[in-house]
């Protein structure tokens, strides 16, 4: 039986190398600096064709973890994961997520479909909601209906004509307490009244004992204050 020669052996022995640490973890403890474009995920080929693409990630399941390995007290560790599509390669959702891992919640998703604009920030830092262009001046500015299933608080105009706001029960005195606008109304106006109190009652139904262009005074009674947390208002110009 011949055996092989030196060189060759030599050879063969470094051919066994180089497989074996293809498929091994590689760690570089330099920096990294890649000119051109990369790939990584399991659908990466030879010869991928980039375009512009200076990253790109290619496979069934793709997704950025975020951990945070902070051990020092004080210091912030919640782990965050870029999630796109369903994790589990099901298929059954195509999403954009944002993910925080420690409280196991989703807190923002953009579903594939959405329309352009669905969420716009300008440059002033206004938001539109369905428009590229919300209008100066508002800090939201949604094209379409808004509903709502809690109390929204406002405390400026919600509409030309309408104004709205909260009296918090500390406001009262006697019994009573004086909402002044900011802008007083140019003509007629009515006020709906809310009250919200730490038990449920047909009876506190608080009432307007003076308005006027300025503003107005509201009534919740002596006894009722005790169990008051705060009136919600609207005014509204007649004819509105």
């Amino acid at each position: 039986m011949r055996h092989p020669t030196p060189s060759v052996a030599w050879i063969l022995a470094a051919l066994v190398s180089l497989a074996a640490s293809a498929s091994a973890d590689q760690v570089i403890a330099d920096d990294l600096i890649v000119q051109g474009s990369e790939c990584v995920g399991s659908g990466c080929v030879d010869g991928e064709t980039f375009g512009f693409d200076t990253l790109r990630m290619k496979g069934d399941v793709l997704g950025i973890q975020f951990t945070d390995t902070s051990s020092s007290s004080g210091f912030p560790t919640t782990d965050w994961q870029i999630t796109i599509n369903d994790d589990d390669a099901s298929g059954t959702a195509s999403h954009f997520s944002i993910e925080d891992l420690d409280a196991g919640t989703v807190p923002f998703t953009l579903e594939a479909g959405a329309p352009t604009d669905s969420i716009h920030v300008a440059s002033d830092g206004d938001v539109g909601i369905g428009t590229a262009a919300p209008t100066e001046g508002f800090a939201l500015d949604v094209a379409g209906s808004l509903r709502a299933d809690a109390v929204i608080d406002v405390t400026g105009t919600v509409r030309s004509g309408t104004k709205a706001g909260i009296v918090p029960a500390d406001d009262f005195a006697d019994g009573e307490a004086s909402v002044a606008f900011g802008t007083p109304f140019a003509g007629d106006y009515v006020v709906t009244l809310t009250a919200v109190t730490d038990k449920a009652s047909r009876n506190f139904r608080p009432t307007l004992v003076d308005q006027d262009e300025n503003g107005f005074t509201v009534s919740a009674g002596r006894k009722n204050v005790n169990r008051l947390i705060e009136i919600h208002w609207i005014a509204q110009s007649v004819g509105e």
